[in-house]
């Protein structure tokens, strides 16, 4: 049963509890419950490229055969000018690839990767292609 939570706190926070047998989360939002054993970790893919998250990858169980790899990506409107885009990707790359940022990044079970636009474009559309089988495949409906 899908229970629809406003957050991972609270997710994370029933799941410790026992209400939910359960919970899918970030490194972030989980590494320190499951640092201290109040979680066991089923599944982290922390690689992404040559980069590993260094807090990711001691006591998994590991089930190799599922990949649910997740990615945070900057958006902004679909009418922001190509200008802007640009000096936003080359901003943001720049700053995902100083030392204390990957340090920060890295405590939190992130790995920085930069990649050109038409690279994030691709992998948007891989992704939502591949979980957009997943979901009908097994029949998953909104709530």
């Amino acid at each position: 049963m899908h229970v629809p939570f406003n957050g991972a706190g609270p997710a994370i926070t029933s799941t410790i509890a026992g209400h939910t047998p359960i919970a899918f989360s970030s490194p972030a939002s989980s590494i320190a419950q499951a640092k201290d054993g109040k979680l066991r970790r089923l599944q982290w893919r922390p690689e992404s490229g040559s980069r590993r998250c260094q807090m990711c990858h001691d006591g998994t169980a590991g089930f190799p055969e599922i990949e649910g790899n997740f990615w945070v990506g900057l958006f902004v409107p679909a009418g922001t000018p190509a200008d802007i885009v640009a000096l936003l990707h080359r901003e943001v790359g720049k700053a995902a690839e100083l030392a204390d940022m990957q340090q920060r990044l890295d405590a939190l079970g992130f790995v920085a990767v930069s990649s050109s636009l038409e690279e994030a474009s691709a992998v948007l559309k891989r992704d939502s292609a591949k979980w957009t089988k997943v979901i009908q495949a097994a029949g998953i409906k909104a709530e």
